[in-house]
């Protein structure tokens, strides 16, 4: 009965471990374009054309918080910045990067090298 019990509750304990809380779907219509897990880095255009980059620190049902994060790159090695926590809703997101386009800190701000390196949100 021991060995039941113990397998019963792995069991229950492995459906939690993998259940898809924390997890941030970008949509544009019905078609998944795509995914980000907590703790994974996101890039976006917010409605007033201001990109923001950085790293998924809480995901809730209509909102999310990123702690931006830059890397200077020096002849003797790099140095990493971190930004303060910053929460955005869901809505607030205009656009996103296209695969492939990466979003730079440059001269202050981050941007994108194109325009038309990016997907508008629905």
């Amino acid at each position: 009965m021991t060995k039941l019990t113990l397998v019963a509750i792995l069991f229950f304990y492995s459906l939690v471990a993998f259940a898809q809380k924390n997890m941030l779907d970008f949509k544009k219509g019905n078609i998944t374009i795509e995914r980000f897990w907590l703790g994974d880095f996101i890039a976006f255009q917010l409605k007033d054309q201001e990109w923001k980059k950085g790293q998924l620190t809480r995901i809730s049902n209509d909102s999310f918080y990123i702690k931006p994060r830059v890397v200077y790159y020096y002849s003797m090695g790099s140095d990493t910045v971190y930004f303060n926590v910053s929460g955005y809703s869901i809505s607030d997101v205009f656009a996103m990067p296209k695969k492939g386009y990466l979003i730079d800190y440059i001269n202050g701000r981050f941007q994108i090298s194109t325009d038309d390196a990016y997907v508008k949100a629905d």
